[in-house]
């Protein structure tokens, strides 16, 4: 469920997601904050398990850093420790680099298991674009523990629909390419239905083993 305040911004969302590994259900809120300028400055993530399990000892803070121009150059992902609020552990660090898009062209992370001195992840992640999509993404690893400390580079190409992205320009986490471009990622391992606003309604794996369906708003 959303939750918009008088102004139409996006405050709050909650979730009754089936997570199996932890609970039977878990009772999620997702709460933003705004600065002065309308911009998103902060999100928290809070996750409360059901069904008398045990409640999480942390949750998650986002903070999100702008330029002159009001791009987003930097998130922050935080695992916050209720019983120690004051000092989170920074998990995940994205630079976002711009050209003459209004996203960006590379992306630069770094995510953290036990150590910020030592990520688990560091890598680039570069944006090819055309008639408004991200066409291409090369992403370059750098060494770490993780892949055994050698640098690897991979490349990926994305199809498009001729469909308006309900997602196009939405940020609630994370850097993710598919808000990125004005369509919808299309994959030959899935099926999509659109409703008659031609926008996103369903999609579903072609195996039959999971399916994601989208409601709108009326305006």
């Amino acid at each position: 469920m959303y939750n918009y305040d008088d102004s139409g911004r996006l405050m709050s969302i909650i979730d009754n997601t089936v997570i199996p590994t932890v609970t039977s259900y878990a009772f999620g809120r997702t709460t933003m904050e705004y600065d002065s300028q309308g911009r998103l400055s902060q999100i928290e993530n809070l996750i409360e398990p059901t069904n008398n399990n045990p409640v999480l000892t942390f949750y998650y803070r986002t903070t999100y850093d702008y330029d002159a121009n009001s791009n987003i150059v930097a998130i922050k992902k935080y695992k916050v420790f209720k019983s120690d609020p004051a000092h989170p552990f920074l998990q995940e660090d994205s630079k976002l680099t711009y050209g003459s898009t209004v996203f960006p062209v590379k992306i630069d992370t770094k995510i953290n298991d036990g150590s910020q001195f030592d990520p688990e992840l560091d890598f680039t992640q570069e944006y090819t674009y055309s008639a408004g999509n991200v066409v291409e993404v090369k992403r370059t690893d750098r060494p770490t523990h993780y892949n055994g400390y050698n640098t690897y580079t991979t490349s990926q190409v994305l199809q498009y629909d001729d469909k308006p992205n309900p997602f196009y320009g939405l940020i609630i986490g994370s850097p993710d390419v598919s808000t990125f471009s004005k369509n919808n990622v299309i994959e030959s391992t899935r099926l999509y239905t659109y409703d008659t606003n031609g926008l996103l309604s369903k999609i579903a794996l072609r195996d039959g083993t999971s399916e994601t369906t989208y409601e709108y708003e009326s305006y």
